[in-house]
């Protein structure tokens, strides 16, 4: 072989190594669950208020499956609560990492027999306990925990997590891309377009306009082009699938082009739990709250600072300059490189509809009204043909203004009002008195500051960033219903999402005893415990993360404490491996940490399972000798009302 030849052949196995090497992530990890490839879920999906922040491995309806170590380690830190994760095993590595494991059922013998200590000691079954590098030093592949159903799990299964060194969680797929199979493109079920301000439109409407494309396998269509005119952004509703499993998964990967040139990217690698709030700009959040239905954007709302989008100058925010048809192509991909794409025309057009020279007008009209993106929307759709000349209206301080029809689409006449906070209506109606219609608006909800806003016997408190954008907050007060201890008060739009909670206090007519009492929000029609803590000014707060309905209430029933397989005064058998106590509240619910069992005065450890109101006794843990006992449970809502019952038990 001559030279030359070595020194190419060299050179080419240089760089197909470096080019492999690349594609391999500097770290390695062990999966955690042997045999166990199937996922019920993947990173960054969509949930309720937050991007999940791993992979949730299936265990097909079993618990007790071993979890072992990903990687040599130590045991940093351990978690033991009814919520969230429940019983949660947290390790650090050598490069600095952490791995996560949830929803388990118990742990290894040696943490199980340290964290049972931890509790007696503490009396109290929730823990949350950090350890240092010396304490329980772990191998990878050692069988560290068992999974479970523990915690706010749905069903059996393992979460696992993989975090940086600033807890920044990571995709764990990336290292078992061999081990859970995937050669199924993303499915893309309906495109949106979205006028974003007042001078857009889509289709010749100022609303959002769905459609359901065309195709299959990984390559979809819009049937006809889409007229825009004003800045508008593209929305997807899709989901990904793994071969394994049928649970429709999280795409972590969008990129939006209009004619061939990248606008928008959405590359989900990593994220920090701060900022998990950000899915409510991410996605439509008031299609997701009337319809259940998770559009996502592609395209990147002001004030959304997630970490995820590619720094792009348009952001994913289509404005169209000439006449001539544009091309947009779609791209979702998975994590295993399986891509799908959406392709579609857009055609800049004239915004509405031309008015009729002689509108079908009704005697009668028919008017509602929404506030979206900062504007005042309010859709005629029995207009009067008095609503021809516009409509007056008053704000605040007592100045009267006009708002003309900005268009009209079929039947209906559209009236788009830019919201300011000082040019509020208070009220609005036609020329000719046949309609009129009053409004709540109260006050101009800011990210930059700090906002109190008083409302007769209401106070609400937002702190700094507590919104995305501006706010213009409606309040509307409704008269008391019996056995409440205020007037009812719809706070803001459901349809608005929250960066941060907010508070909603009461004052208390002096007639009342203040020792009951809670904030109650109505949910799906029932009203439910909101909060009650007693501030210093007597007012009674509840932290709220959404808007809603609220009113002041009084809980004063007991909660309810029940023996499930044990009887006063009868022996249990040395065949029994649990005692069961079911504790129950009607409204408020139970405070968990103020659940105390004790067996001839010893503290006992009764694991509290919200899910089907029960607390368990494991007597493999820790039987008692034989002999007659009391048994004394006492718990406590959360509106401050005690129960206690004993039993005398025989052993």
């Amino acid at each position: 072989m001559s030279n030359n030849r070595s020194r190419l052949l060299t050179s080419l196995f240089g760089i197909l190594a470096v080019v492999l090497l690349a594609a391999i992530p500097a770290e390695s990890y062990r999966y955690p669950m042997d045999g166990y490839y199937a996922l019920a879920g993947t990173f960054g999906e969509l949930r309720p208020d937050h991007f999940h922040s791993g992979i949730d491995i299936k265990t097909f309806g079993k618990t007790g499956v071993p979890i072992h170590a990903v990687q040599d380690g130590y045991v940093y830190r351990i978690k033991v609560s009814p919520f969230g994760f429940g019983k949660a095993v947290y390790l650090r590595h050598p490069d600095g990492r952490y791995s996560v494991y949830g929803h388990l059922s118990r742990f290894s013998d040696e943490l199980e027999a340290y964290t049972l200590r931890q509790q007696y000691a503490s009396e109290q079954f929730s823990q949350e306990i950090y350890l240092t590098s010396t304490d329980f030093p772990v191998k990878e592949g050692d069988i560290i925990a068992f999974s479970g159903n523990t915690g706010s799990s749905a069903g059996p299964h393992l979460h696992f997590e993989i975090r940086d060194k600033e807890e920044r969680i990571l995709n764990p797929l990336i290292y078992y891309k061999n081990l859970i199979k995937d050669s199924q493109k993303p499915v893309v079920q309906e495109i949106a377009i979205e006028p974003l301000d007042i001078n857009a439109r889509v289709n010749g409407e100022f609303r959002k306009v769905k459609l359901i494309p065309t195709g299959t396998d990984g390559n979809y269509q819009l049937s006809g082009p889409v007229y825009i005119s004003g800045r508008a952004g593209i929305e997807y509703r899709a989901y990904d699938l793994l071969d394994a499993a049928s649970n429709h998964c999280g795409i972590n990967l969008a990129r939006l082009y209009l004619d061939d040139r990248m606008i928008y990217e959405f590359d989900l690698r990593q994220f920090s739990f701060d900022d998990k709030r950000y899915i409510n700009l991410h996605m439509d959040y008031a299609n997701y709250k009337e319809k259940k239905e998770r559009l996502e954007k592609s395209y990147v709302e002001p004030n959304n600072h997630f970490e995820a989008y590619t720094p792009i100058p348009q952001q994913g925010i289509i404005e169209l300059t000439d006449d001539r048809p544009h091309n947009f192509r779609l791209e979702l991909a998975d994590v295993h490189g399986n891509t799908s794409t959406v392709t579609g025309k857009l055609i800049r057009s004239v915004a509405g509809d031309p008015f009729p020279p002689a509108p079908a007008f009704y005697p009668v009209p028919k008017v509602s009204y929404e506030i979206r993106r900062n504007v005042m929307v309010l859709t005629a759709s029995r207009a009067h043909k008095s609503f021809m000349d516009g409509l007056n209206y008053r704000d605040a301080f007592g100045d009267q203004k006009k708002v003309k029809p900005a268009y009209m689409k079929g039947s209906s006449m559209v009236f788009l009002l830019p919201l300011a906070r000082f040019d509020y209506p208070v009220e609005m109606w036609d020329n000719e008195g046949v309609w009129n219609q009053k409004f709540n608006l109260v006050e101009e909800i800011t990210q930059e500051n700090n906002n109190l806003v008083e409302f007769e016997e209401l106070q609400l408190f937002f702190p700094y960033e507590a919104v995305f954008d501006r706010v213009h907050l409606e309040v509307v007060k409704k008269p008391a219903l019996p056995g409440m201890y205020s007037d009812i008060y719809q706070v803001g739009n459901e349809n608005i999402p929250l960066n941060k909670s907010y508070l909603v206090s009461f004052r208390p007519k002096a007639a009342a005893s203040r020792d009951h009492l809670i904030v109650a929000q109505r949910i799906r029609g029932e009203w439910k415990y909101a909060g009650n803590t007693l501030g210093e000014d007597a007012n009674v707060y509840a932290a709220m993360s959404e808007f809603g309905e609220f009113c002041l209430m009084a809980d004063n029933v007991l909660p309810t404490l029940e023996p499930i397989d044990f009887a006063d005064n009868v022996k249990i058998p040395a065949s029994q491996q649990k005692i069961n106590i079911r504790v129950d509240d009607d409204f408020s619910g139970i405070d968990h940490y103020e659940i105390r069992v004790t067996l001839d005065g010893q503290w006992k450890l009764f694991e509290y399972n919200y899910k089907n109101n029960t607390i368990t006794w494991d007597l493999k843990k820790d039987r008692p000798a034989p002999g007659t006992y009391i048994l004394l449970a006492k718990a406590k809502d959360k509106a401050n009302n005690i129960v206690q019952k004993s039993w005398r038990v025989l052993f």
